[in-house]
């Protein structure tokens, strides 16, 4: 189901369902509704999927169907976990699965294939690309998996530019761009085992990016990594947080939150908020050091990361939509 609601009342306004027919139940890790829905001013993009069809869709804003591309199955044991992203006239999505692998570009406004680029495939991936934007060179979209590691490709065309190469795990949370290296987590049961930060090639000298270095302790597996303020931020599944830096990967300081965590932190002015999966809601200051500001309970169970806009945070739980405005 995709869901409209006024962003200051939460009334909502209207939804469209998608039906499908799944073949057997995904893990509680995870749902059929798991794709975040991208907005432009036009309209609304969303992706659902079950082991038959992976339904990419776009709607207009009073959500009338506009166009629906079927990709194919889908061949995941967690279901269906990217979300499309936006670049010019182009609406992009991965489809890295556990069998024949993609990711697609599509004509925002009409749905048409604009290209196609193949992927390695091993296990399914769950991670979103990035566009990486660096001023006087072309811009990259960069996607993550675990059968091909950090890769750039041509937002034109789609080519592969460059790859890391095969990662040692299954990736879940997603790259992070930021100090000149791009980032990678990798991990399995709960625990993230390893960390690659690459130099993204931007001149095509190469289709090998420099590694800066590598981490195989106190890693997120699911939580994606924040970079800030020259800075990265790790939150750990089991609910430690990192500040490292990042030329070197080494640990500047940490702070002990607690609880488990399938959501991703999100930094505002400073402080890291981010749910753990029974609900409650931690805080913790980054500057000047960090710190358990406190803790607050939803009351529902959350796995998704919360979303910000307009002086609001909005926290999705499984049965529970709730706003925190900024004071």
């Amino acid at each position: 189901m995709l869901l409209c609601l006024n962003a200051t009342t939460g009334e909502i306004l209207w939804t469209q369902n998608v039906q499908l027919d799944a073949e057997k139940q995904v893990s509680n890790r995870n749902s059929y509704g798991s794709c975040s829905p991208l907005v432009d001013g036009e309209r609304v993009y969303v992706a659902f999927a079950d082991t038959e069809h992976n339904l990419f869709s776009a709607y207009d804003h009073d959500g009338t169907p506009l166009w629906t591309e079927d990709l194919g199955p889908l061949v995941s044991m967690h279901g269906q976990g990217h979300s499309p992203i936006l670049h010019g006239e182009l609406v992009i999505l991965a489809n890295d699965q556990a069998g024949p692998s993609f990711v697609i570009a599509l004509d925002r406004k009409t749905g048409s294939e604009v290209w196609r680029s193949t992927r390695e495939h091993r296990y399914a991936a769950y991670s979103t690309p990035l566009v990486l934007a660096v001023e006087g060179h072309k811009p990259q979209l960069v996607c993550l998996s675990g059968a091909t590691g950090i890769a750039g490709l041509d937002l034109e065309t789609g080519v592969q530019l460059w790859a890391s190469g095969e990662l040692p795990q299954r990736t879940v949370s997603s790259p992070v761009a930021g100090e000149g290296v791009i980032l990678a987590t990798c991990g399995s049961g709960g625990k993230g085992k390893y960390m690659l930060a690459v130099e993204p090639v931007l001149d095509g000298s190469t289709t090998q990016p420099h590694v800066r270095w590598e981490r195989t302790t106190a890693l997120p597996y699911v939580p994606t990594p924040i970079i800030a303020d020259g800075t990265i931020y790790l939150w750990t599944d089991d609910g430690i947080v990192f500040s490292v830096n990042p030329q070197d990967g080494e640990t500047i300081e940490k702070v002990r939150v607690g609880g488990n965590y399938f959501s991703s932190p999100v930094l505002v002015n400073g402080n890291l908020y981010c749910p753990a999966d029974d609900g409650e809601i931690a805080v913790v200051a980054t500057q000047p050091q960090l710190k358990v500001l406190g803790k607050s309970p939803l009351g529902d169970q959350i796995h998704s990361t919360p979303a910000m806009g307009n002086g609001r945070l909005y926290f999705r739980g499984f049965h529970t939509l709730a706003c925190l405005r900024a004071k």
